[in-house]
């Protein structure tokens, strides 16, 4: 998961694996203010960019059902 966010990138060298963290993603997100990082979260074009092109729907209110575009159903607990 880190991986495909682009926070650690794996090389081979041999039989060893070296893991490097990248913190400019991080560094990205850090100034933003809590409205920017909330519509992140649950706008809709946003969500594509930062979850991985997946679509989520959802009333965003405690107890209600989010639904992503592969249609699978979570709990929100809030």
């Amino acid at each position: 998961m880190l991986e495909r966010a682009g926070l650690i990138k794996r090389e081979k060298q041999g039989r060893e694996v070296l893991i490097s963290f990248r913190a400019e993603p991080l560094r990205e997100v850090a100034g933003w203010v809590p409205e920017k990082l909330w519509s992140a979260l649950t706008d809709t074009e946003l969500m594509k960019q930062y979850w991985f092109g997946v679509q989520c729907q959802s009333r965003w209110i405690a107890g209600s059902l989010l639904r992503n575009r592969l249609n699978h159903v979570f709990q929100c607990r809030m």
